[in-house]
């Protein structure tokens, strides 16, 4: 179910970008908001299903890794699950 939900927000995400793009007038509620369509379902599926205590909740807030390989991780789980390349 956390793999379904990334997988979900990646696509809401890139869903978004075209939609945001036909509404001119409304670009910077369209920017403000992407990140809550792209991240927020894969945020909700650890906080609800995974609850690792060593890694915790928010992983995107870690030091430890850039935030854009969270990102391109997402969309690499994406691109592996639906097509089924490793």
């Amino acid at each position: 179910m956390n793999v379904a939900l990334h997988i979900g927000g990646t696509l809401a995400g890139l869903a978004w970008i075209p939609l945001a793009l036909s509404a001119p007038g409304m670009w910077k509620l369209a920017v403000l908001l992407f990140p809550v369509v792209h991240g927020a379902p894969g945020i909700l599926g650890h906080r609800l299903l995974e609850r690792s205590a060593d890694v915790g909740d928010a992983r995107w807030r870690r030091k430890d890794h850039s935030p854009w390989l969270f990102i391109a991780a997402n969309h690499r789980l994406t691109f592996e699950r639906l097509l089924g390349v490793k």
